[in-house]
């Protein structure tokens, strides 16, 4: 990625979105995934967002 790209566009990254039309979501995970961080990041907005989510993480 070039330097001159903005890091907080939402279609770079996810957990910059707006989640005001999500539909409800699941979001699977690994315990070692690289993306772990951001896929709770996501949950949380999208529950700020009252968006029906659900997070698992599995080992």
């Amino acid at each position: 990625m070039q330097a001159n790209h903005d890091m907080t566009d939402p279609l770079l990254s996810l957990v910059n979105g707006d989640f005001g039309d999500f539909p409800p979501t699941i979001l699977t995970n690994g315990t070692h995934d690289l993306f772990l961080s951001d896929t709770v990041r996501v949950h949380r907005k999208l529950h700020r967002f009252n968006v029906k989510s659900a997070l698992h993480v599995y080992e």
